[in-house]
């Protein structure tokens, strides 16, 4: 999946995850391929998601990468290459 990876001056040690709802695709290859192509659109989108869902914050590292996922029955969507501290959080 296309993923927003963010932290924020207000919170440098924590780290904000999101994917993109459709952009899910059945290979690394073909994400990164169609996340190069479109570039700005992600870009651009996430940049409107994060001032939706975080306007009193301040961004202070973004980037946008393809991550693989799992589905967790308490969390719905979780990245599989997330660092977690706790089994228990997947």
């Amino acid at each position: 999946m296309v993923t927003l990876i963010a932290t924020f001056v207000e919170q440098p040690y924590n780290t904000f995850y999101s994917h993109h709802p459709l952009a899910i695709y059945m290979t690394r290859e073909i994400c990164d391929d169609t996340l190069e192509g479109m570039y700005d659109y992600y870009y651009n989108g996430s940049l409107e998601y994060i001032a939706e869902q975080r306007p009193d914050n301040e961004v202070q590292t973004f980037r946008l990468e393809c991550q693989k996922y799992t589905i967790s029955p308490k969390y719905g969507f979780v990245p599989l290459e997330h660092k977690y501290t706790r089994t228990e959080d997947i």
